[in-house]
């Protein structure tokens, strides 16, 4: 079988096999060789426009879109007319200038609607025109409309004062005593001690007895609390002492000292302050229950005071938003 096979390819029908390769080679060769120099000059796929070329045709995502548009009308609204008047308009004057403007505008109202639109507004006094909400693609449409002297597009403002501050020179204005406040560590530590002071046997005591050091007990309560919360609420202008981050951390080591106070008081099995027994003796209670109830209640609110400001700062911080420019992010809580 093999050298029948060889034989085959050597005779006749061999030649024409070759001769039939060596065709489709050089047709191959000549197609590639004639496409190498048009692929050198690509054809460009974009022309450039004529100057003076005007976009007549638009997406119809941008065309079919909403726009707001002032539609300004022929004709002086009525404090330019009082202005030129030789004397001043009187008020019927005025009124009546106002339905003249008025009655002009109605046209122009029924052919924004004919296209598509609604009318947001109407004015005549210290400008004559209508504010509309039309699809872009017909708002020239109004141009040819009687008394219609030209369009202006309404720009959308989001007011801020991210800029107006500091163009007023607002901060320059606060003492700069002001604007720094006490550093958090300080704030902290004030408010701890004065917690933990006032809940000693002693001083606690002497609060409940006396009437003036039960006054100076609440006061001192008040201007610590100030003090404690200034870091988290930071008003403006105050400057930021510690990352935003780090008021979580202060708010959670701040319930360590009243968690460790109220479990105290809650699993204690006897009184802590002997105020508590006369106090329960005029009330009929026992004082040991009243004692544990206080501490219960201490624990679960000072937890919940402290913890609810912590997670809503947290939560702040590692959201989306909290990386967009110009978001106020002083005040959270």
């Amino acid at each position: 079988m093999r050298p029948w096979r060889m034989q085959r390819f050597t005779g006749r029908r061999g030649q024409v096999i070759r001769l039939a390769g060596v065709g489709v080679l050089a047709t191959s060769l000549a197609v590639l060789g004639g496409a190498a120099p048009a692929a050198a000059v690509p054809t460009p796929r974009f022309q450039s426009a004529p100057a003076g070329s005007v976009v007549t045709q638009l997406p119809l995502g941008v065309s079919n879109a909403l726009t707001t548009v002032m539609v300004e009308l022929s004709g002086d609204p009525v404090t330019v007319a009082d202005a030129d008047a030789a004397t001043p308009l009187t008020s019927s004057q005025k009124q009546a200038r106002r339905n003249q403007l008025r009655a002009a505008q109605v046209p122009v109202e029924q052919r924004v609607r004919e296209l598509g639109g609604t009318v947001e507004g109407n004015y005549q006094s210290a400008y004559n025109g209508i504010k509309v909400r039309i699809p872009a693609r017909n708002a020239p449409a109004l141009l040819g409309t009687p008394n219609v002297v030209a369009l202006h597009r309404v720009q959308p403002m989001k007011p801020d004062n991210i800029r107006g501050v500091p163009l007023i020179g607002a901060p320059a204005v606060w003492p700069r005593g002001i604007r720094r406040q006490i550093h958090p560590a300080i704030c902290w530590g004030i408010a701890m001690l004065v917690f933990v002071g006032w809940h000693l046997p002693a001083p606690f005591d002497l609060a409940m007895r006396s009437r003036p050091w039960h006054l100076i007990e609440e006061a001192s309560f008040f201007v610590s609390g100030l003090l404690f919360w200034l870091p988290v609420v930071q008003p403006w202008p105050s400057d930021r002492a510690w990352p935003r981050w780090s008021m979580a951390i202060y708010l959670f080591l701040a319930t360590l000292p009243c968690d460790v106070l109220s479990a105290f008081l809650a699993f204690s099995e006897r009184l802590v302050y002997p105020a508590y027994a006369a106090a329960s003796h005029h009330a009929g209670t026992n004082p040991l229950h009243d004692q544990v109830g206080a501490g219960a209640l201490m624990w679960f609110c000072v937890t919940f005071a402290y913890g609810i400001p912590a997670a809503i700062i947290m939560l702040n911080e590692l959201s989306p938003r909290h990386h967009q420019p110009g978001v106020n992010r002083a005040a959270e809580v």
